[in-house]
């Protein structure tokens, strides 16, 4: 009996953490998603802000609901993973990352208005991304499993390098 109790415990165990790298995962594409798209849209505000606003209006309409759209299915996603599938670190990562980029819509409103720096707008994107890529790379030291781990440090890397 001693040893089924210690396999169904180690089994469960294994789910368990099976079950938060699914959750953990799919938080970490949809981080993803949004960060490419922050990625356009901080190259197309610079070139908005450099031209004057004479150049890459429209382009910059349609990426900002473009992001608008990804940083909504990030919402979704984290909110229907339950609290404690996601790591504390994650959690935490998230909440961070959310309050920096609350600022998106004022700072929007600055780009259009060219009240706002090509540097200043290129910082602020700059660095919402590294909160969001920060997030994922947090991921990391929570597994237990070696390969698994192996398997997400390379994903960072890819992401991180992207951004390079």
């Amino acid at each position: 009996a001693f040893y089924l109790v210690k396999e169904i415990s180690k089994n469960f165990g294994a789910m368990s953490e099976g079950r938060e790298v699914a959750a953990v995962a799919e938080v970490s594409v949809a981080i993803s998603a949004l960060v490419h798209e922050l990625q356009k849209e901080r190259g197309l505000s610079a070139g908005f802000i450099g031209s004057g606003g004479s150049r890459f209006v429209a382009e910059l309409a349609k990426q900002r609901q473009d992001t608008d759209a990804r940083r909504a299915v990030l919402a979704r996603v984290r909110d229907a993973q339950s609290a404690d599938l996601l790591p504390a670190t994650v959690r935490d990562g998230l909440k961070s990352a959310d309050a920096f980029i609350a600022a998106l819509d004022e700072n929007r409103k600055r780009i259009s208005a060219l009240n706002f720096t090509g540097p200043q707008s290129f910082g602020f994107f700059t660095s919402s991304i590294e909160h969001y890529l920060g997030t994922i790379g947090r991921v990391v030291p929570s597994l237990s499993n070696a390969d698994m781990a192996r398997r997400f440090t390379g994903y960072v890397m890819f992401l991180n390098a992207k951004e390079q």
